[in-house]
């Protein structure tokens, strides 16, 4: 026969869940306490839908999303034609940069078990400043306009294949309207040095994120060290039932299967077309670094895609 738990055990559990309920309630109180230490007006491409239809009874999170990660649409279609996306390279963060966040990196990148040992080192949680459509994402976006432009260049004397072309064209299309303008720019140990050097709290805001070193290989040859940046301590962002009903509409409606069959579908049929945002959305982060969803507004498709 089955043993029961015995009513003190259980009055102990039902305790640890209250308490720890509280301890979250309290965290969170306390990072929203005074002005916020950011408030940034975001869109869809830098607070992403959930890709596949979720259980009603479950709460609604938006992903936030930097601009290294491409839009779930355009990264599926890129696998399924097995087509490398352009790389976002943060230049600043290098060896100085790393060695700053407290990184260890005794062994030289040249070594043959570096790229090994780095993809396996302990992440480190930092702070990372990020940066909302600013000088950084202009740069980047200017550079793959040019790259798009010089592959013309190689069509149009016989060097390069105009399906390349093609390909380069659908996804700078997609950056243009879909990808995030959410471009990290710097990072440190210290959040409150952070915030005094980047002031403009509806441009920048420092968010916990986890980092670790990595070997890159440079067209010249030569690897070097430079950091990845794993993801956001808190990379999902809580709707409350007051702002759910503005976002309804855009619930997804396909099941993860239903998408890995489109998917197939349009990889053979081409690139998914640009996308316009639907929605914008005001981001506040707090004392803990931590975001949260102040209000969420629908957007004219019309207007220009922020």
């Amino acid at each position: 026969m089955k043993r029961l738990a015995s009513p003190a055990s259980v009055v102990a559990a039902c305790g640890l869940i209250v308490v720890t309920n509280l301890a979250i309630l309290a965290a969170a109180g306390w990072n929203r306490r005074g002005e916020p230490k950011a408030e940034l007006s975001l869109t869809e491409r830098e607070l992403a839908m959930p890709a596949a239809r979720q259980d009603d009874r479950t709460g609604l999170e938006l992903s936030l999303v930097m601009t290294h990660e491409p839009p779930g649409a355009v990264r599926r279609a890129a696998r399924w034609k097995r087509y490398d996306l352009p790389s976002v390279d943060y230049g600043w963060l290098d060896r100085a940069k790393l060695l700053e966040l407290g990184c260890r990196i005794d062994l030289d990148p040249t070594h043959p078990d570096a790229a090994e040992r780095y993809a396996h080192a302990m992440p480190r949680r930092v702070y990372v400043v990020v940066e909302f459509d600013g000088e950084a994402w202009n740069r980047w976006i200017g550079d793959r306009e040019e790259q798009v432009r010089q592959l013309r260049r190689e069509v149009d004397e016989g060097t390069a294949e105009p399906s390349a072309l093609a390909d380069a064209e659908a996804v700078l299309a997609a950056d243009h309207t879909m990808r995030s303008r959410l471009f990290p720019v710097d990072a440190g140990l210290d959040p409150d040095a952070l915030q005094r050097r980047y002031g403009d709290r509806h441009r920048h805001a420092i968010l916990s994120c986890l980092l670790r070193p990595k070997v890159a290989q440079h067209e010249n040859g030569v690897p070097t060290l430079t950091g990845e940046l794993l993801g956001l301590v808190v990379s999902r962002v809580h709707v409350s039932r007051r702002l759910r009903p503005q976002l309804e509409s855009f619930f997804p409606e396909e099941t993860w299967e239903e998408i890995e069959t489109r998917g197939r579908r349009e990889a053979e049929s081409g690139w998914p077309s640009p996308t316009p945002v639907r929605y914008g959305a005001t981001l506040a982060v707090g004392r803990r670094h931590e975001p949260w969803l102040v209000s969420v507004a629908t957007l004219d498709l019309a207007e220009e895609s922020r």
